[in-house]
């Protein structure tokens, strides 16, 4: 691929018009930290590209790095890329570089591919339409004529084409079919072409982020403004104590299975021919609960004799519940006694104002609001009196 830079100064904008029709693909730079030359930046986008429809145009939003550099949408409002229209391929994707340019940020590798894959099908477009008639103007190509446009030698009408010959001679395939719409902020779908090689099903998958990019990022994003106040904002001894996961109670008990001892007896004695009969499992006949012509009938009818029986001490011992083992430890919540006074103590009006549920906004609006996490002046300078820190100390229980 070649790429021609022409600068945006006044004195180089004629040079735009005369390599446009020529280029397959036009990437347009902006600066997203210079906001006073976005609206002139706009006016010549939408005049450079009014007489070419279907030119394919990338915006890079570059220097998103900066601070107070306008993020995606803002960019997209400014240059109002939602007027262009629908039938040209338009993308905007956010760049920054690194001032000593030691390693290339992963927005710079996903534009390469981006420009690399549009390039790409302009040129399988080209390639795909019909070649215009080399004597489309002959006057001897009239319907009917079969005279030839040039006399074949001999040799030439019994010659076999080669491989090579044949498989230039079969007809193009036509790709036209397969122009998609395409949709800022996304990439378009791939080209019909069959199944995906190994190679691009591997570089489809999405990357993975090193451990190393997320410790050197920078802590500031366009998407979630941060203040400056809470970027050098050191915690307090107070805040890290409170970080610390808490311990669990000394009293805790794990949960444990109750084991069951099983004596050298049981172990050695062998089953009876009634016991080994009673341990195979009972076949029933009739699937469904209750029979078709008697919807309102028992599932095994019950005699007479059976319901008068009167069960046997065996029988009655055998259907008493099992104990517990000896050992079993029930599960137990850890208790924390009251004393009387505290069951007979009537709440303050401002321990009712302070027991009600809070009011303050959920954390995911929290993170949208700049401002959240300020603090005033009047707060830095106050200082806590002495009941406040000790109230401010984990009670030990």
């Amino acid at each position: 691929m070649e790429f021609l830079e022409i600068g945006g100064s006044e004195s180089l904008r004629s040079y735009w018009k005369m390599y446009l029709p020529k280029v397959l693909l036009l990437i347009y730079v902006v600066d997203s930290a210079d906001h006073a030359r976005l609206p002139v930046a706009k006016q010549l986008l939408h005049q450079l590209i009014q007489n070419n429809s279907t030119l394919p145009v990338v915006v890079l939003a570059n220097k998103q790095d900066l601070e107070g550099a306008y993020c995606i949408t803002d960019i997209h409002d400014a240059l109002a890329l939602s007027d262009i229209g629908d039938e040209r391929k338009m993308f905007l994707i956010g760049t920054h570089v690194a001032e000593d340019g030691s390693e290339i940020s992963s927005s710079m590798k996903d534009a390469k591919e981006l420009i690399a894959q549009l390039v790409l099908e302009t040129q399988i477009q080209e390639l795909a339409e019909p070649k215009k008639p080399a004597c489309a103007n002959d006057p001897r190509l009239v319907w009917g004529n079969q005279e030839m446009i040039w006399t074949l030698s001999r040799g030439a009408v019994t010659a076999r084409p080669s491989p090579r010959t044949v498989a230039l001679a079969k007809p193009k395939q036509d790709f036209g079919k397969h122009q998609c719409r395409s949709v800022i902020g996304t990439r378009p779908p791939l080209v019909d072409f069959g199944f995906p090689s190994d190679r691009l099903l591997k570089l489809s998958e999405p990357k993975k982020y090193h451990a190393a990019y997320l410790q050197q990022r920078p802590r500031q994003s366009p998407e979630w403004p941060v203040s400056p106040a809470a970027l050098t904002y050191k915690a307090s001894p107070r805040i890290l104590e409170l970080a610390r996961p808490k311990v669990l109670h000394p009293e805790f008990l794990l949960a444990r299975e109750v084991p069951t001892q099983v004596t050298n007896a049981a172990t050695s004695a062998r089953a009876s021919s009634r016991l080994q009969r009673l341990a195979e499992p009972r076949v029933r006949e009739v699937t469904c609960c209750y029979e078709h012509s008697f919807p309102e009938s028992v599932i095994r009818p019950v005699s007479k004799l059976a319901q008068k029986a009167t069960a046997s001490p065996r029988t009655l011992e055998l259907a008493r519940a099992k104990r517990l083992h000896p050992d079993y430890v029930p599960l137990r919540d850890a208790e924390w006694p009251v004393t009387k006074a505290a069951k007979h103590a009537v709440a303050t009006p401002r321990l009712v104002e302070l027991a009600q549920p809070c009011k303050r906004p959920p954390m995911g609006s929290v993170q949208l609001n700049p401002d959240a996490f300020t603090v005033k002046e009047t707060a830095k300078k106050a200082t806590c009196s002495a009941r406040i820190l000790d109230l401010a100390r984990p009670i030990k229980r």
